[in-house]
């Protein structure tokens, strides 16, 4: 701790570098952490996936829609626990830009199914349940949207007419999901599968998947090979897979994700943080007449060096949790910046550890270079550089 005022001395010498230096580390673990924030909202669901869900589409394309008869059925088949039919709605809230997902299901059977992450005052779930235009909306819609319990609201959608003639329909907000795990999707908005299916024009008693949890989460391929085999040469055929396998299989229809992210991050964060190592281990090394007087007067080089290394470990830390901390600032004030389209985004506490980790090593690593030129250096020759 003595060492203190000369490190931060050493460093402030040349304020507009440090300024630089400062501001290159910043950007680059602003944008690692931003966009592994964006990552982790394409990828979140996976890891919050069960092992014990399936879900059941259609056997040639996930548009096509099944008849709601095959529920009962998948129901009685052995080692099947629940099922609960699911169809999406794609609506938006009075501009197209407001977009989140919607989903119609089975209240109770959809609750039966997925019922870990998030919590639910026992009166709104009861209410939702028992209102057939009632709506269970995720806390961070509600707070985009301001929308509370009891509010009545009108989504539009450009894919179902309702019988009315237009494309407006109209819900009761009755229950808010909070979360308690970040991972959990329950961001959307969740209705009545039953006023979706009577109230629109078209399609009725069709749905486009099915939630199915096992009662034994080992029997689970056995269990998908045995639904579809009860439905081959009908003429709604199925496809069950793992609910992890799904929820990849739709991310991956954007792209490889993490092979996008890890392509942009190696480029703009590398490129900076070249700049910013280069600047740290160029300033370093202009005070070699310095590090010499400091050695005639009784340092050791083995502190001379540590101190070095400090010093670098030090200003990378500023940098980088400068950086992190506007990236947080940024997930919490401006949210998703989809709009709805990454109900699970936020920045993750392994990624805030995993940036200070790394600007940790990154600073050994550059306050190493300078090190080895300490431990070389010529005490004499360098005193001939003093002024």
């Amino acid at each position: 701790m003595k060492f203190l005022p000369l490190i931060f001395a050493d460093i402030l010498t040349k304020k507009v570098r440090f300024i630089f230096i400062i501001l290159s580390l910043a950007i680059a673990f602003f944008l690692f952490a931003y966009l592994s924030a964006i990552k982790q909202g394409f990828l979140g669901g996976v890891d919050f996936t069960s092992v014990d869900r399936m879900i059941v589409i259609d056997k040639i394309s996930n548009f096509n829609l099944m008849p709601i008869g095959h529920k009962f059925k998948i129901k009685n088949l052995p080692g099947v626990k629940n099922v609960s039919e699911g169809s999406w709605f794609g609506g938006y809230y009075q501009d197209r830009k407001s977009t989140f997902a919607q989903y119609a299901v089975h209240p109770e059977d959809y609750l039966a199914i997925y019922n870990t992450g998030f919590k639910i005052d026992e009166k709104q779930k009861k209410a939702w349940i028992n209102d057939r235009e009632g709506a269970l909306i995720g806390d961070v819609i509600a707070e985009r949207f301001e929308w509370k319990v009891g509010d009545r609201i009108t989504l539009t959608t450009a894919i179902w007419d309702n019988k009315d003639g237009n494309n407006d329909w109209e819900f009761n907000i009755r229950a808010i999901a909070y979360q308690e795990d970040k991972n959990a999707n329950m961001q959307g908005m969740l209705f009545h599968h039953k006023y979706f299916d009577e109230y629109r024009a078209w399609a009725n008693d069709q749905v486009a998947w099915f939630y199915v949890q096992a009662e034994d989460a080992s029997k689970l391929d056995s269990i998908g090979n045995s639904i579809d085999a009860f439905f081959k040469n009908s003429e709604y055929e199925t496809k069950t897979s793992p609910e992890k396998a799904i929820v990849r299989s739709f991310i991956n229809q954007v792209g490889d994700i993490e092979a996008i992210f890890l392509s942009i991050l190696s480029v703009v964060f590398i490129s900076l943080l070249a700049v910013a190592g280069s600047a740290i281990a160029q300033g370093i090394k202009e005070h070699i007449s310095d590090i010499a007087v400091m050695s005639v007067i009784g340092f050791s080089s083995s502190l001379i060096a540590l101190i070095t290394i400090i010093e670098a470990i030090f200003i990378a830390l500023i940098g980088s949790s400068i950086g992190i901390a506007l990236a947080w600032l940024t997930c919490r004030l401006f949210g998703d910046p989809t709009s709805g389209l990454l109900p699970i985004f936020h920045l993750p506490n392994l990624v805030v550890w995993q940036g200070l980790t790394f600007a940790g090593l990154f600073g050994i690593i550059i306050g190493l270079i300078p090190v080895v030129l300490i431990l070389r250096m010529d005490k004499v020759q360098a005193l001939r550089t003093v002024n």
